[in-house]
């Protein structure tokens, strides 16, 4: 899990208020967990921010939900790893893929906007929690992913949502990658 916003959580629970996978292994970062369940946080929040600190907890603490805590650099299998990537939450952690000599960056949510975000990565948007961590966390993927020539996947860029980072003077630009049958 990259991190507890309702867009990526919630889902959890079906609609009968249980685990929808009872199977699955869930994981999530140390940071963004503790994050969540301390104490009072839904009275520290603004107020539109509430709303998800509730569902949250609701979703972190459903019954029969066992997590697996990850520190920065956990291998959830073979070539998949947790790197972290603060900003957008506290605790927010992408997913690093190795396989065959490539490498695919599954960014979550530390970039929203394939061009708005690479064109600008100093620019942040209320719903970043940290904005000097988000400028420095979208800075130094970027750098990495221009210069090593990773792939990079967004969860809200256009679909396909994979494709490349091209640096462009003090830049970035998301070259998307073309469909492949």
């Amino acid at each position: 899990m990259t991190h507890a916003h309702p867009d990526h959580i919630w889902g959890i629970r079906d609609d009968f208020d249980e685990v929808a996978l009872p199977d699955a292994e869930f994981v999530i970062g140390e940071r963004e967990y503790a994050y969540w369940l301390q104490d009072d946080l839904v009275n520290q929040v603004p107020e539109v921010k509430q709303q998800f600190v509730v569902g949250a907890v609701n979703s972190l603490t459903a019954d029969g939900l066992e997590w697996t805590m990850a520190a920065d650099g956990h291998e959830v299998a073979p070539g998949i790893r947790l790197i972290p990537t603060p900003g957008h939450t506290i605790g927010h952690m992408s997913v690093q893929i190795d396989s065959g000599g490539d490498t695919l960056l599954v960014l979550g949510d530390c970039m929203t906007q394939a061009w708005l975000n690479f064109a600008h990565p100093e620019w942040v948007s209320s719903r970043d929690d940290d904005p000097e961590a988000t400028v420095s966390t979208r800075n130094r993927l970027l750098d990495r992913a221009a210069a090593d020539r990773i792939a990079v996947l967004g969860y809200h860029f256009p679909f396909p949502g994979v494709g490349h980072v091209m640096r462009r003077g003090e830049a970035y630009e998301f070259v998307p990658a073309l469909w492949q049958f």
